[in-house]
């Protein structure tokens, strides 16, 4: 049963570990702990954590089992989380809106392009905003996340259009986000958490910036400085979602210039925008838990 619980904690979004306790629980192969049953546990259960009730399964945490409770998650639980979701989409939508004229200030040429419209940008963020929401719920960090959030997505489409990511709009992304990691960690009481992000990011800094040298120019210096704000983001959830976003972010490049060399709309010469690719592997990485 301790395998089953812990799977559903790998693949419940951060909102509903909170709703339901899974956050404060851990799991054992204890034989006190088999008792438990069906694939979820519900809110009780964290208010059922007492020294002096129920059988102890570890040092730690000790359970009880009320007779006759059903302790199974239900498809009406998930819906406590839907007012979060919708606001965040919606605040993504208004962050959406006012992000596109600034983004068409960033473009050099200021001729009307599909990606800088506002249909773009407003669905984009407003989803982007809504999957965070979703994955991370209603926590100090997902500030720190939407700030990311609402500035990937007009460096991304710069970076389309024009190939270049504005310093303007990168550089500020640095103090922003240390500040709002900071307080999420003020917060938790998780100073370590903080120190692992700053390290991350001065480890992707370094990393691309040894790609852009070996690589004579087939790197730019806005990739290598969204580099290290994504490394930034990606190592305050966990090494494991830096490797993975960092992966992702090569393979999508990849991928992308293959695609487009085979569809013959570039050649192996032409420069392919690098930064969307980062950016997309970094935000698959901390949506999907792939570790």
């Amino acid at each position: 049963m301790s395998s089953d619980l812990n799977y559903v904690y790998t693949w419940t979004p951060h909102s509903l570990q909170k709703v339901y306790g899974l956050d404060r629980v851990k799991f054992t192969h204890s034989a006190e702990c088999q008792g438990l049953t069906g694939i979820g546990v519900s809110r009780w259960v964290s208010h059922q954590l007492s020294p002096d009730s129920g059988e102890r399964c570890n040092d730690e945490h000790v359970m009880s089992r009320p007779e006759g409770r059903d302790t199974s998650v239900t498809w009406m639980d998930a819906v406590t989380e839907l007012p979060i979701v919708l606001a965040c989409a919606a605040l993504g939508a208004v962050v959406g809106a006012a992000a596109t004229p600034l983004t068409r200030r960033l473009l050099t040429e200021r001729d009307q392009h599909r990606l800088a419209s506002a249909p773009v940008l407003v669905s984009a963020t407003a989803i982007m905003f809504d999957l965070l929401a979703w994955r991370i719920g209603f926590h100090p960090d997902l500030a720190a996340y939407g700030c990311l959030a609402a500035a990937g997505i007009p460096l991304a489409a710069v970076d389309l259009i024009e190939h270049r990511l504005p310093h303007s709009l990168v550089l500020p992304l640095y103090p922003t986000l240390v500040g709002l990691f900071g307080l999420a960690a003020l917060l938790d009481h998780d100073p370590a958490r903080l120190l692992r992000a700053v390290l991350g990011m001065v480890t992707l800094l370094a990393f691309y910036l040894v790609i852009a040298l070996l690589s004579r120019g087939g790197l730019g210096a806005g990739d290598v400085r969204l580099a290290g704000v994504l490394g930034l983001a990606l190592a305050w959830h966990g090494w494991m979602a830096l490797v993975s976003g960092t992966v992702l972010g090569l393979l999508c490049a990849a991928v992308s210039g293959a695609i487009l060399v085979a569809v013959r709309r570039a050649t192996r010469q032409t420069p392919i925008p690098f930064g969307p690719a980062l950016i997309a592997g970094a935000f698959t990485a901390l949506l999907v838990p792939l570790g």
